[in-house]
């Protein structure tokens, strides 16, 4: 068997190789595709796989354990990046207005702009350095900005699971997703406790597709 796709709807074909460089009706959209491909379903999924496991940072590509079947790999979001960095220049911009309406020189802009570009680096390298990996047995959550921490739980431990959408992630149609082991790991205690993320039998992968996540825990 082999596998193409239709170019409007993106729906996977898989057809006979007798078939290749024929036209057919896409069952998703009714577009006629050309199925073009030569590779098989088992050629392309494991050329996915090997370009997931490019992807991943080598500081956690060495606590995976060779055994380990990868389910899930992948930073957040990146429209939720873009939104952030617009939001950032966007805040500069309406900050800075009053100031050059006001005539105080273009000193305080350019103050403004400088602070913004800070920013906007601190995000984009808090992005770039969060990394979740979800395995047969294990998730891997690494995040950090200056110092770059990693966070592994086992799959078997994990009791809870909740979802949480921000005003952010409700426009991207993004979901927080914690996930909590029994007890809370011994975690921190009083009003700490109630805050997400920051117990130390939790981690939350912030930023991503609830049901990616979820589907990978039974």
């Amino acid at each position: 068997m082999a596998k193409s796709h239709c170019e409007k709807c993106g729906q996977n074909i898989e057809f006979d190789n007798s078939m290749i460089g024929k036209e057919v009706e896409c069952p998703s959209c009714g577009y006629n595709v050309i199925l073009e491909t030569t590779q098989s379903s088992s050629e392309i999924e494991q050329a996915e796989n090997d370009l997931m496991i490019s992807q991943i940072p080598l500081r956690l590509k060495e606590l995976i354990n060779p055994a380990e079947e990868i389910l899930y790999s992948s930073r957040p979001s990146k429209s939720s990046l873009i939104l952030k960095v617009i939001l950032i220049f966007l805040s500069s911009a309406i900050l800075a207005y009053p100031v050059l309406q006001a005539g105080l020189g273009l000193i305080y802009i350019i103050t403004f702009l400088l602070l913004s570009a800070i920013g906007a680096i601190i995000v984009y390298f808090k992005w770039k350095n969060t990394y979740y990996i979800i395995t047969d047995s294990k998730t891997f959550v690494m995040s950090g900005v200056f110092n770059v921490f990693i966070k592994i739980i086992r799959n078997e431990l994990i009791q809870i699971i909740s979802i949480n959408t921000g005003m952010i992630d409700r426009w991207l149609k993004l979901n927080s997703v914690q996930l909590s082991t029994a007890g809370q790991g011994g975690g921190s205690s009083g009003i700490l406790a109630f805050v997400p993320g920051l117990t130390s039998g939790s981690v939350t992968l912030k930023q991503v597709i609830s049901r990616d996540i979820i589907k990978h825990y039974k």
